[in-house]
Parts: structure tokens; sequence; C-alpha cells
């Protein structure tokens, strides 16, 4: 029987003995992204050190922190099986942030 949603599970309840999350594959590569979003905005404000480059710096930042948290607090509460409900968004999410990092210019004004 195909599954087309499966709600996430719950890793621990509470006062049950602590368990660790084992790292993937597929988060230490989600990661990498995250890495290069930095390495860019990092390299943004270098090359524009000015209030509009400040400014864009922290409109790009805010977003991709806040996926970055969302995604980890996620994570590390819950998890689901291979549905492929969660699937295509784990993939949609990837796409936007992949754009979001790819799309980050030097400011231009």
């Amino acid at each position: 029987r195909l599954l087309i949603f499966e709600p996430p599970r719950q890793r621990q309840r509470w006062g049950d003995n602590l368990i660790l999350p084992h790292a993937n594959w597929g988060d230490l590569f989600l990661d990498l992204y995250y890495v290069a979003a930095a390495y860019n905005l990092s390299h943004l404000l270098l090359d524009s050190p000015s209030n509009e480059g400040v400014l864009y710096l922290l409109g790009l930042f805010g977003p991709i922190l806040v996926d970055w948290f969302t995604a980890t607090f996620f994570d590390a509460r819950f998890s689901w099986g291979a549905d492929p409900w969660h699937g295509f968004l784990e993939l949609a999410r990837i796409c936007f942030l992949a754009t979001a990092v790819v799309h980050i210019r030097t400011v231009d004004v």
C-alpha cells in the first residue's frame, strides 16, 4: 500500500532516555548551501560596503537564516517516512534555497 502522506513522528517523548539523531548525507549536503550563502553574502558586503549593501545583506540573510532554523528545529524534534508528499516539499525547499543562493549579487545602484 502506497501512502501519499504520513504524519511526522515525534523523535522522543518527555521523560524518555535521550536519543541522539544521526546525521545523514542529505543533511550534510544541504548544509553546504548555507555555507555557500554565507560565503556569497560576505563577499557581497566586501564589494558593497554601503548602507544599501548592509540592507541588502540583511534582507537576504534573514530569510535564509529563518529557513535554516526552521529545518534544524523540525528535524531535531520530528522525523517522517519516505512518503512522496514530504519528499516533494523537501525538494521544493532545496530548489528555492539553491535559487536564492545562486542569485546573490552585488548591489548596483
